[in-house]
């Protein structure tokens, strides 16, 4: 009896492996029956661990956790304009976010996929989306040659880019991360390059493009790199003077994510 990339009745397909059949197989197997087990996406999953079936393997299967063990898809958007050439704590802006970028890779899995944006005030595809495969070294390597461009970080644009990424992908786990400088974060509103404040809030901005996101699955979380404050985001008190900390923190708010501050690249 082979059984090749058989689904178990519960599986991601309807399968053909209930219970009743699982119990055949064991005694099958257990009266000197031959029996081989081919894995694959549809086998060796948790619903296996389930079945009787289980019984009959040389192997212990464990039931899968979909939280761990699910696929995910995760776009790294990296901010390359000319003020990320700044020094703080001893190493530029860029190459802060670029390690943080790199890290963010090499915690993924084989089976995982990786999109990497550089922005200023266009949006570069250093890695088009792709699976991490045998080795996230490479990958980690071309993030840390991303050079400096010029203009400041256009997010609109680059959020909408990771959401027309993301819409041809179907990894059950789906997250965007945000790496800027906190003190120029430009196009917060579509197509005006500087401050967003003065049409707020009637024309389409990037925190409609987070919640969209989040609304579809999918989770944006920001990187604030560079000093700034730590408050709680008030667009009606919001001037051209401020920094954009402020506005990033709110920003991973209406994406269902998390937002970090840092001029450390260890706690990146």
């Amino acid at each position: 009896m082979i059984l090749a990339n058989a689904p178990v009745r519960g599986g991601v397909r309807s399968g053909v492996i209930d219970d009743a059949f699982g119990e055949r197989l064991v005694r099958w197997a257990d009266q000197g029956g031959g029996l081989l087990v081919l894995g694959a996406p549809a086998a060796l999953d948790g619903n296996y661990a389930a079945n009787r079936l289980a019984d009959a393997l040389p192997v212990e299967l464990e039931p899968t956790d979909p939280e761990v063990d699910a696929a995910a898809t995760v776009i790294i958007i990296l901010d390359i304009s000319g003020s990320m050439g700044v020094e703080v704590g001893g190493r530029t802006k860029l190459a802060l976010a670029a390690e943080g970028a790199a890290a963010v890779i090499r915690l993924l899995r084989s089976f995982d996929q990786v999109g990497v944006e550089a922005v200023e005030d266009v949006v570069h595809w250093t890695v088009p989306v792709r699976p991490i495969g045998g080795s996230s070294t490479a990958l980690e390597a071309k993030v840390r040659r991303v050079e400096l461009g010029g203009n400041g970080i256009f997010v609109y644009t680059s959020l909408v880019a990771a959401q027309r990424a993301m819409a041809k992908v179907t990894t059950p786990l789906r997250h965007v991360i945000l790496f800027s400088d906190t003190e120029d974060a430009a196009e917060q509103v579509k197509g005006i390059e500087y401050g967003y404040y003065a049409s707020w809030p009637h024309q389409t901005n990037s925190f409609d493009v987070a919640r969209a996101l989040k609304e579809s699955g999918i989770t944006v979380s920001v990187i604030g790199v560079g000093p700034g404050r730590d408050r709680v985001f008030n667009p009606a008190r919001y001037t051209d003077d401020d920094d954009d900390s402020d506005f990033l923190r709110q920003l991973a708010r209406e994406g269902g994510g998390r937002y970090y501050r840092t001029t450390d690249a260890t706690p990146i």
